[in-house]
């Protein structure tokens, strides 16, 4: 999880602009890498904790 404004570009150079909480994908199961659509809790992932 990131708080603030941040710029994301990913492999082709596109950017996209994010405010305020932006989280990202741990799991790898995402549909909307590299942001974090839940799909870990389906999945069963574990953080470790």
């Amino acid at each position: 999880m990131v708080h603030g404004h941040v710029t994301v570009t990913d492999a082709n150079g596109n950017e996209t602009q994010r405010s305020k909480a932006t989280a990202f994908c741990r799991c790898g199961h995402s549909g909307n890498k590299p942001f974090c659509d839940e799909s870990h809790r389906t999945a069963g992932f574990k953080d470790g904790k």
